[in-house]
């Protein structure tokens, strides 16, 4: 067989007749790769240089943010990661006692670069706001498979999952009290407990999940005296 027709067909079949090869393919694959927090009050929050990791095709980056806020209306108006427009995954709102929390995640394709800025912008000035970053390959495309948000203490969602796919996690609530944390079920902690001000903290987790299924999503908060207004967010992607 002349090169040129060896380089366009890589299986020989039972037939003995030359076939293309398949499509290569992989699991999802989310590494957390930065975060960053101000108790500035302010309608944007620019995190400059954040590290996106390694470059890829079909790299994709994963923003989970939160913020707080006296009064319950504000909304998020744009992201963007080196320049590039994010979309909207997932938000929770917590509006308990007229104050609002925000846990929100949302995905770019960034497929250069190994840092850029991260920038939220919210409808009205807020108190303080954290983000987290998370690197994503091997993902069919930037639309979960599934999500799932909770207000309640353990945020709890049951997601179907498929084969080689990922799923990450974040949390915020108002802490009081000793023993502060996140604890989380079919997910594994990438941001511990991160106060952005005071007793504000939030906290991130991903997992992935080679077999797949129907799994249920937890963060349960913890503190020897009170949670108060807690938001959890959880999205999953498919291969």
């Amino acid at each position: 067989m002349p090169l040129l027709q060896r380089k366009r067909y890589l299986n020989l079949n039972h037939a003995g007749v030359y076939a293309p090869a398949p499509a290569e393919g992989g699991p999802v694959a989310i590494t957390q790769t930065d975060h960053g927090e101000s108790a500035t009050d302010s309608n944007t929050y620019t995190f400059t240089n954040r590290a996106l990791g390694s470059a890829q095709a079909d790299r994709r980056i994963i923003v989970g943010f939160v913020m707080r806020v006296a009064g319950t209306t504000t909304t998020v108006s744009s992201v963007t990661v080196g320049g590039v427009s994010a979309s909207a995954v997932v938000t929770s709102n917590n509006t308990t006692g007229g104050n609002q929390t925000m846990a929100a995640l949302y995905v770019a394709d960034v497929p250069t670069g190994t840092t850029g800025d991260v920038v939220i912008t919210f409808s009205a000035t807020v108190l303080r706001c954290g983000a987290n970053v998370w690197r994503m390959v091997g993902a069919a495309s930037g639309t979960a498979s599934a999500t799932g948000s909770s207000v309640a203490d353990p945020g709890t969602a049951n997601l179907t999952i498929p084969a080689n796919g990922s799923a990450v996690g974040l949390a915020v609530a108002d802490f009081s009290g000793s023993g502060q944390n996140v604890v989380w079920t079919n997910l594994t902690s990438s941001l511990v407990l991160t106060y952005p001000e005071g007793g504000f903290g939030y906290a991130g987790a991903m997992a992935d999940f080679v077999g797949g299924g129907s799994t249920t999503l937890t963060g349960d908060y913890t503190a020897s005296t009170s949670i108060g207004t807690p938001s959890t967010v959880f999205a999953a992607w498919a291969p």
